[in-house]
């Protein structure tokens, strides 16, 4: 059974790793993704692009008229671009986390 411990928590959701499998959980909104750091990083990186694609949009910022593929079948996430800004802030944060932490801990 995973025992999660938080990188990152916010008033827009949380990221964690299991201490026991290295398993990567991101609470956003009203859902909950469960990946491998390889998974972790294509969300961040789809996620990080979908906020580049749409910095200027002014208009109906608060609308879920952005979709985004999880790649998962038949699942898609309907985000305002003010959720993307958030949900990206989340994920950056936790991504520079990890990195100290493989900084961290990398043998000599």
């Amino acid at each position: 059974m995973c025992r999660f411990d938080k990188y990152v928590k916010n008033h827009n959701g949380s990221i964690a790793r299991c201490l026991k499998c290295n398993v990567i959980q991101v609470y956003f909104g009203n859902f909950i993704m469960t990946m491998n750091d390889a998974s972790f990083m294509k969300i961040y990186n789809l996620i990080s692009n979908t906020r580049l694609q749409n910095l200027g949009e002014l208009e109906a910022r608060d609308q879920k008229i952005i979709t985004i593929n999880t790649q998962a079948e038949g699942l898609y996430l309907a985000l305002s671009l003010v959720d993307v800004n958030n949900f990206c802030d989340l994920l950056q944060e936790a991504k520079f986390l990890m990195e100290v932490e493989k900084i961290a801990y990398k043998p000599l």
